[in-house]
């Protein structure tokens, strides 16, 4: 599957393959990408968060009620409170609302390696990291 799509908040671009695994299991592998999406907008929260641009492969599967994966990426643009973040990376296990893996940040004003999980199956998150 190809999809080019442009909205009112951006353009994605995906190219995904999907192939049966079992009773309504199916493997996923691809890659998704965005240049300039209006992630505020698309939240509802433009007055904190602006543009992204980013770009991921995934590998995992999809079912009624599941979606585990491991996925791997980079954000070039992350606009949080007027800055414009870049070189941000994540590599990780993202199953349903939980992603388990490794965030790193190269920015001039955000350097961090982040290595846990983040849960928010929950009402209440979870972090453990």
């Amino acid at each position: 599957m190809r999809l080019n799509a442009s909205t009112q908040v951006g353009d994605v671009a995906c190219t995904m393959k999907m192939s049966p695994l079992r009773r309504g299991l199916h493997g996923v592998t691809g890659q998704v990408r965005s240049r300039e999406l209006r992630l505020g907008r698309l939240l509802g929260r433009e007055e904190l968060v602006g543009n992204a641009s980013f770009s991921a492969r995934v590998d995992g599967m999809l079912g009624k009620g599941i979606a585990d994966g491991n996925v791997v990426g980079d954000v070039s643009l992350l606009e949080l409170n007027g800055y414009r973040y870049d070189s941000l990376r994540f590599d990780g296990r993202l199953r349903n609302r939980e992603f388990d893996g490794r965030i790193s940040a190269r920015d001039a004003n955000l350097d961090f390696d982040f290595f846990g999980t983040v849960d928010l199956n929950d009402s209440v998150p979870r972090y453990d990291f």
